[in-house]
């Protein structure tokens, strides 16, 4: 057969299988009218589809059909349990599973979510472990722009499941387009995707699956990333060599899948990037950027790695049939629709994206990763740059271009530069200001580009660094040195990452600098301060090498090292480093956007150690910063507010303090995530009830900030932990000792189970144990558990001895052992009174135990 006649063959093939099989025989009939051979090679090849298993339609069917094992219908799980989820409904669909709108089911809390449940057919042995594994790293990706990962694990039907945050939102794609949002617009919002998305690969997780089905926009135009990180959950492996290009395919959605997913190699950073150029050809145009003839994977490959999407300005002029992505209808998108929805003419949209816009689009879509973007920070850089009429990267750097946008942005200036040169033509005194101006304009805008290469050059050195990080965490070319093949962990890519830093970067300073600060915050989030600890050293080093003693940079780097230090327990070395950075950022950068955060910080440890008055300083500066910046409504402004409340709750102004406490709960449950930031002001406002002896009240409230805890964080949590012991005391002062004893039971295995072992926390619940089992009767159980009690006591520092409630002294006093409960009593109330003066709460509490103890005393 000749190559015209296989062409057609071929043409014909494409368009049988773009066909449902009942509708084939009439297609063939009216071949084979034309052309009896021709029909046979069709027929012949389609008779072969059954065993090919390069079909993405045919694998996109099976994903689709056969949702469940037993082919129920989604209305009929309605009601049933998942994990500890209740389904209410569904709420979507797609091909790894469905996602359902669910609610606690089990009775601790009222509390919505979206429930991913995952086909079986993808429930490998190995997935209950990834999940265990993976979703504490995903949990703690706690930004405005990404939906919470808040449960996971695998129901006992043996459904892989994740509950996440949910987000009563609508696609970004029709949230624009209902609201006609206006080019610039569009950007501003794409902007905070891009921001979501750059900080989760600051945190070494990448989306893999970014498209407007993932990303859902609230009611107040918070644009909410979903899904992060779960196609490396369920398929860890996607993409890891050319065998498994179909399967790699299951987990990402070809219109917005980069090169090197369909091709299936590794996936890196550069992947979103282009996936996020892909989602703005779409927001900005109203089409997708690849013109698919249909969805076989040769179709697919071919396109993507090799066409070259038109530019975004040519593509708004074509008319073209589209399928919604809700109901499934044809629609007609034409030049007039477009424009219309963007609140332009068909010209003035073509003259928008015309230019700096195309070139962003196309250089997030390059098909080599190494000549993208070097980060998504970089594209979103770059898009600013655009909205404020300044020179971008994506354009090529000419004289004539940066002098249009100067012109752009100082039309005014520029009018009155041409009067002046009308008025004076001829003139020396205009020709010499004109070339004084022209050189000073060269020589800002040679600045400007040199600083812009330099930056996009250590951007691309990071990214690369990165990007060699990510594929040394490929289960298949995972080391023996860390551990069993195939199980790759953080902290291990992190510790292999801060080994090959200086290594491979020492002679390039200022990335090496920027590299440890940045695995240095990754292993502050996941609480191995002793890890973090040499890498903000480094830094430091780095950065005071580079600029000196004075510099913004250093002021950031000794902020870090004081917190990581305050994280491994060395108190006095971080304020004195906290204190450090602040006088620092004083004298070199007063309204550094770190600035308020230290404060905050800092204010919370003076009060810790009695210094109240520094700390209400410090919180009413960080205050005044924080409103100014970022209004009554945020989270770092209620912290502060919250710090001025404990340090009126250490001078013992209770009233104030729960004052304070209340208007921060009362606003922050008008924020989005109140649930998930609320447990630390709840435990708050129950402190203040505990010490007005209000203990039901106490209770109610300490309940309601453990479960709120347990949304936020793992159950290791200290703050967990410390919300179970202070449960457990409440309880035992109520007479309600065998609940006490069970949760102080509890929060004791925690700590034994591998929880941080705050020494504070072991004393407060062996010395709760001792007076349970004292006051229930049984002796021989309150001797052992005090005996432990009192070695702890005896080998911890002032700072930690007293941080028990007084429950040890109470124990001895119970168990008839005056003598020793006496001098430990004394020695705490001193210690709090020269801390806090006679006002403090817990110098109240032990002033009222040495009372009761004269009266026992006095009794015998």
């Amino acid at each position: 057969m000749r190559s015209e006649e296989w062409k057609k063959v071929e043409e014909l093939l494409d368009a049988a299988l773009e066909l449902e099989p009942p509708e084939r025989r009439g297609f063939l009939d009216e071949v084979g009218a034309s052309s009896l051979e021709l029909r046979r090679e069709v027929e012949s090849l389609l008779a072969g589809e059954p065993q090919v298993d390069g079909f993405l339609a045919g694998m996109a069917l099976a994903l689709s059909a056969d949702f469940f094992a037993d082919g129920e219908d989604s209305e009929e799980r309605a009601g049933q349990t998942v994990g500890r989820y209740r389904i209410i409904r569904e709420i979507g669909r797609g091909g790894m599973g469905a996602v359902f709108l669910a609610e606690r089911s089990d009775g601790e809390f009222q509390q919505e979510v979206a429930l991913k449940v995952v086909r079986r057919s993808f429930a490998d042995s190995d997935l209950a472990r990834r999940f265990r594994q993976e979703r504490q790293i995903l949990a703690s990706l706690n930004h405005p722009n990404i939906a919470w990962l808040l449960d996971g694990g695998v129901s006992a039907e043996g459904e892989p499941f994740l509950a996440m945050e949910y987000v009563a939102g609508v696609r970004i794609d029709d949230y624009c387009d209902g609201r006609s949002l206006a080019t610039e617009e569009r950007l501003s919002l794409f902007v905070a995707v891009c921001e979501g998305v750059s900080y989760a690969h600051q945190n070494l997780i990448i989306h893999r699956d970014i498209k407007p089905s993932n990303i859902l926009v609230t009611n107040e135009g918070v644009p909410k990333l979903l899904d992060f990180g779960i196609a490396k959950l369920i398929n860890p492996d996607t993409g890891k060599g050319d065998a498994e290009t179909v399967t790699g395919l299951r987990a990402m959605t070809p219109d917005y899948a980069s090169p090197e997913q369909v091709r299936g190699v590794g996936v890196t950073t550069a992947s979103d990037v282009y996936s996020l150029g892909a989602l703005l050809y779409q927001l900005l145009t109203g089409h997708r950027p690849h013109r698919l003839k249909n969805r076989r994977t040769d179709e697919i490959a071919r396109v993507i790695c090799e066409e070259e999407p038109e530019r975004p300005s040519t593509a708004v002029s074509h008319v073209e049939e589209v399928t919604g992505a809700d109901d499934g209808k044809l629609a007609t998108l034409s030049p007039e629709t477009i424009s219309e929805r963007r609140g332009r003419t068909p010209e003035q949209l073509r003259r928008t994206l015309r230019g700096d816009l195309d070139n962003i689009v196309l250089m997030a879509m390059r098909k080599e990763p190494q000549r993208r973007y070097a980060s998504v920070a970089q594209l979103s850089d770059d898009l600013r740059r655009y909205l404020e009429g300044r020179p971008v990267l994506a354009h090529k750097d000419t004289f004539s271009y940066r002098a249009a946008k100067f012109v752009r942005r100082h039309k005014a200036g520029a009018a009155a530069v041409v009067l002046v040169a009308f008025a004076l033509v001829g003139g020396i005194v205009a020709t010499v200001w004109q070339a004084r101006r022209a050189t000073a304009q060269a020589r800002i805008a040679a600045e400007q580009r040199d600083r812009a290469r330099i930056e996009a050059a250590k951007a691309e050195r990071i990214n690369a660094f990165l990007q060699s990080i990510f594929a040394s965490a490929d289960p298949n070319w995972y080391s023996s040195g860390f551990g069993q093949r195939g199980e790759v962990r953080v902290v291990d890519v992190l510790e292999q990452a801060g080994r090959r830093i200086d290594v491979e970067l020492k002679d390039e300073p200022e990335i090496r600098a920027e590299l440890h600060h940045t695995i240095g915050t990754t292993f502050q989030s996941l609480g191995e301060f002793d890890q973090a600890q040499p890498h903000f050293d480094a830094a430091l080093n780095a950065y005071r090498a580079l600029y000196g003693e004075r510099h913004p940079k250093v002021a950031e780097a000794l902020y870090y090292l004081a917190s990581s230090k305050m994280g491994t327990g060395d108190a006095s070395s971080g304020l004195a480093l906290y204190r450090q950075s602040l006088d620092l950022f004083h004298a070199v950068d007063p309204n550094n956007a770190n600035v308020p955060y230290l404060l905050a910080d800092l204010s919370g440890y003076l009060s810790g150690t009695g210094e109240t008055v520094a700390a209400e300083q410090a919180v009413r500066e960080g205050l005044e910063m924080a409103r100014k910046k970022y209004g009554d409504e945020h989270m770092l402004t209620l912290t502060l507010l919250s710090r001025l409340g404990t340090v009126y709750e250490m001078r013992g102004d209770l009233r104030q303090a729960e004052t304070l406490y209340q208007t921060v709960l009362a606003t922050s449950s008008r924020m989005p995530n109140s649930k998930l930031l609320s447990p630390g002001w709840l435990e708050h406002l129950g402190r203040i009830s505990f010490y007005k002896g209000e203990y039901k009240h106490a209770e109610a409230q300490f309940r309601e900030a453990l479960n709120g805890a347990r949304q936020t964080h793992n159950e290791n949590h200290p703050q967990h932990i410390n919300l179970l012991l202070t449960l457990a005391e409440i309880l035992c002062l109520q007479g309600a000792y065998a609940e006490a004893e069970k949760d102080a039971i509890a929060a004791l295995d925690l700590l034994h189970r591998g929880a941080p072992r705050d020494s504070s926390y072991q004393l407060k619940g062996l010395s709760l144990l001792s007076l349970i089992h004292a006051k229930t009767n049984r002796p021989a159980r309150a001797a052992i558990f005090l005996r432990e009690a009192l070695t702890l006591f005896n080998n911890l520092p002032d700072e930690a001895r007293y941080q028990d409630d007084g429950l040890l002294g109470e124990a001895l006093v119970v168990m008839h052992r005056e003598a020793e409960a006496k001098p430990l009593l004394l020695k705490r109330y001193e210690f709090y009174t020269r801390r806090f003066g006679d006002k403090n709460p817990q110098v109240i509490i032990t002033r009222q135990q040495l009372e009761h103890l004269g009266a026992q005393a006095r009794d015998h």
